[in-house]
């Protein structure tokens, strides 16, 4: 080959990474478009995968104490779920719905009592930016939380797909383990095996941690508020136990109605209101979380808010209640695959 040949050919060699690297970057940009426009199902669907993790980690729990077949403790398992989830919705569906019209009525009173004691002080809301404080400042309000958070259609249908394909993954998880080892090379399936163990392990560590923070923060906020003489506490401390599900955002969320009630009784009421929230979560943090530290996951706060605002920009409200297990997933994925595998670090992974 001739010096011609070769100046030709350079040419031409660069011309074709550069359309292969190009191709490339669009194939990745329109997986990137694709998986974006899909969020709401996957996260539907790694929903259903969590509701798996929780009903298989009870099931183990249950068999291994007890040394009976996972199969049946698995059925038992599901209708005790079942029927505690049907209970407790029931239960609390009749006394949140006696409650509701008082909770809505106190939380007018009390944006009316602001914007009066505002309009006192010579203030006025809108100068402060809080709109006009009023019926419709509330509608709004009311708007926003009847968008996100009562029961649609959307969202039963979404949670009926959870429960119904939670259950089929926790029936027969070697079926789909094993389909999914078949699009990864022979070589790796051993590794990726071990990565969802260890999946699964840090989900079900999660989970205790969360309903252990939910229960405690639920009694407590719902007794010190029946000791302040709070109305609704009953509604307020449900609400403030299920709210804890979603770490930080949760609480803040769970702590305006409650302390608006308050306000509705007095100043003094409302600040003691503030306090038991900080103090019922001060206590879960630093007593509670520490002695289940062993088997719960801990997750930096800077990430998982991080994770959060990312979930509600991919699916909203629900994209931020499951922002945390998906960032589970994704610092075990990376501590195994690209710390240890590629950097050939070792570290102790999350959850352990």
């Amino acid at each position: 080959m001739g010096d011609s040949e070769h100046s030709e050919w350079r040419p031409r060699r660069f011309a074709q990474r550069c359309a292969i690297a190009a191709g490339i970057a669009l194939l990745a940009v329109a997986l990137a478009v694709f998986l974006w426009s899909v969020s709401q199902g996957l996260l539907v669907m790694f929903s259903a995968m969590l509701f798996a993790v929780m009903l298989n980690g009870l099931a183990q729990t249950v068999s291994r104490h007890t040394h009976i077949r996972r199969q049946w403790v698995l059925a038992v398992t599901v209708s005790v779920v079942a029927l505690v989830v049907i209970g407790v919705f029931v239960l609390g569906a009749v006394r949140i719905g006696q409650q509701a019209p008082q909770l809505h009525h106190g939380l007018t009173e009390a944006l009316h009592q602001i914007r009066d004691k505002l309009q006192q002080l010579g203030l006025e809301p809108g100068s402060l930016g809080l709109g006009s404080l009023g019926a419709g400042s509330l509608k709004s309000g009311a708007a926003f939380f009847e968008r996100n958070l009562t029961t649609s259609l959307e969202l039963v249908t979404d949670a009926l797909i959870i429960v119904i394909a939670g259950i089929y993954f926790a029936v027969s998880p070697e079926v789909y383990i094993r389909t999914l080892l078949m699009l990864v090379p022979p070589r790796k399936q051993q590794r990726i095996r071990e990565l969802i163990d260890e999946l699964g392990v840090g989900l079900w560590r999660w989970l205790l941690g969360r309903f252990a923070s939910m229960l405690a923060v639920g009694l407590m906020t719902m007794l010190g508020l029946s000791l302040l003489g709070v109305h609704l506490a009953f509604v307020l401390g449900l609400i403030a136990g299920a709210l804890t599900f979603i770490p930080y955002l949760g609480t803040i969320i769970s702590l305006a109605p409650a302390v608006l009630m308050g306000l509705l009784q007095s100043p003094m009421i409302a600040l003691y209101v503030l306090l038991l929230f900080i103090g019922a979560h001060l206590l879960e943090g630093y007593i509670l979380s520490p002695l289940i530290q062993e088997r719960a996951v801990h997750l930096a706060p800077g990430w998982l808010l991080t994770a959060q605002l990312l979930g509600s920009l991919a699916a909203g409200l629900f994209g931020i209640i499951i922002a945390a297990p998906v960032m589970v997933v994704v610092t075990i994925t990376v501590q195994m695959l690209y710390i240890e595998d590629v950097l050939g670090e070792k570290i102790r992974l999350l959850g352990q």
